[in-house]
């Protein structure tokens, strides 16, 4: 678990005593400063300490899978399923892609997230579920998704990492590597 280096009573302090000395004209807004101070700190220390949490509890919801289609390695298939289902995939690692159509970024991750597909057929499965569907506004909630496109990388059922953000396959495929030799390790013992 991550945490903050230094206390958030210190940070709120800062914020609230040391803005209006610098700024006089925020002095009549003390008030509302140690309010909105006290806001910003919870909301950035729990994100900074949220811990990624497994699917358990998680509400279902409508999800897409990307695969390799049967005779072309080149052609993709999207398969539409249960989240739940999707992403309890035993020996194997999920990536899930919290995306949006009307999301810039997310249309530019899709062809990456292909390129991570055809690159690990048998050991990555992509799942993407589209956050602006009301039926996937309570999964986006569950785990907290803020802005996307957003990747959560999950190994039997457990989150163990987060992407943020566009990124290339390379990059993707960097932070995959890790959940694959996990993935690997587990099943030779």
């Amino acid at each position: 678990m991550i945490r903050f280096a230094a206390s958030p009573d210190r940070h709120r302090y800062a914020f609230v005593q040391v803005l209006p000395v610098i700024y006089p004209q925020f002095s009549m807004y003390v008030p509302q400063l140690t309010a909105l101070a006290t806001l910003f700190i919870i909301n950035v220390s729990g994100c900074v300490e949220q811990k990624y949490q497994g699917i358990t509890g998680a509400p279902d919801g409508n999800a897409e899978m990307l695969s390799v289609g049967n005779g072309d390695r080149d052609a993709i298939e999207h398969v539409e399923g249960s989240f739940l289902e999707l992403v309890e995939q035993p020996n194997r690692v999920v990536l899930v892609d919290f995306w949006g159509p009307h999301c810039g970024p997310c249309l530019h991750l899709a062809p990456e997230l292909e390129q991570i597909v055809q690159k690990y057929p048998e050991q990555v499965s992509v799942v993407k579920v589209d956050v602006e569907s009301s039926a996937n506004s309570e999964l986006a909630l569950f785990f907290g998704v803020h802005a996307i496109p957003e990747m959560r990388i999950f190994v039997d059922g457990q989150s163990i990492g987060a992407i943020h953000g566009y990124v290339s396959a390379a990059g993707i495929s960097q932070q995959l590597k890790p959940a694959i030799a996990l993935l690997s390790d587990g099943s030779e013992s």
